[in-house]
Parts: C-alpha cells; structure tokens; sequence
C-alpha cells in the first residue's frame, strides 16, 4: 500500500462551552457522521482546545475545533462534516469547511498525553515507546516528563 504524506484537517466550530474531558465525545460525535474512522487507525483527532473555566468546562472561541491527521489522500472521507452539527455530550457545535495545512519538521516533538499497553510501569511504558519510536524510523532522544496517572492526577515525580 503506497504511503501518503500526512495532512492536518483543521475545523472550527460554532458554539460556547464543552465539558474538559470531551475526547471519546468528540470521537463518537465524529464517526456518527464520519464512520470509516473506526476502520483507519492512521487518523488522529486532536481535542478542541478553548480557556478553562473551571467545574470541567471549557469556554470555546471562533478559532476553536477539531484536527484530524490523516493521510492526504483522504480528505475528502471527512469532508462531509463540513456543515453537520455535532452533539457532544450536552453540547452542540456548527463544524465549518476545514483547512488543509501540511505537517513541518519540527526538532522536537511535545505530546501532552500519551497512553501504552501497561503504561503505568515506568519501565515498560518507556521501552514501548521506544520501540514504537525505533518502529516509525524516528531518531532523537526520548524524555519523559512528569507523570498524571487515573482520574486522581496520581503525580509521579523523577527525583
């Protein structure tokens, strides 16, 4: 299967607030419209962001929505959200016509969240994300930062 260069879809959507904690919301709320996301593990979603106001909520702005990664050869799988509303959890939002914008190399990479298999053993966390770094032909050095581990915010601490 030949590879395609990865593309960001970027959305905006209309709308006020939305609770924190709205990734599988998001991700539900996207493949009632969108379903072959279940069947393409190689898209990612990224989370709207927005300017917390604290009792888990978000307020949104014009310039808030959803990314979606995926391989350029697939837009036009996704372009039917344009227009739709999405229902997330109690939430609704009017989804725009997206913008394409291509990915730049970047000499360092940042992930907020990133979650393995047994991902709570430090040692077994660390040595499967390098072996999916060395999978992907990816080269650097791997740094974890502070830990949150539960819906406690459990924080482990390098000392």
């Amino acid at each position: 299967m030949p590879t395609h260069p990865k593309v960001d879809l970027a959305f905006r959507v209309s709308g006020k607030f939305l609770a924190v904690d709205h990734g599988y919301a998001i991700y539900s709320a996207v493949s009632r419209v969108c379903p072959r996301i279940h069947t393409q593990p190689d898209i990612g979603l990224k989370l709207i962001r927005g300017r917390y106001l604290g009792d888990g909520r978000l307020d949104i702005s014009p310039f808030s929505g959803p990314v979606l990664r995926l391989p350029a050869d697939r837009i036009r799988d996704y372009l039917g959200l344009a227009g739709k509303s999405l229902q997330v959890r109690e939430d609704f939002f009017l989804v725009s016509v997206p913008q394409t914008r291509a990915l730049q190399p970047r000499p360092a990479l940042l992930a907020a969240m990133v979650n393995t298999r047994n991902g709570n053993e430090q040692a077994r966390f660390t040595a499967e994300l390098t072996r999916q770094l060395a999978t992907l032909g990816c080269q650097g050095k791997l740094t974890v930062g502070r830990r949150k581990m539960g819906c406690g915010f459990f924080e482990e601490y390098q000392r």
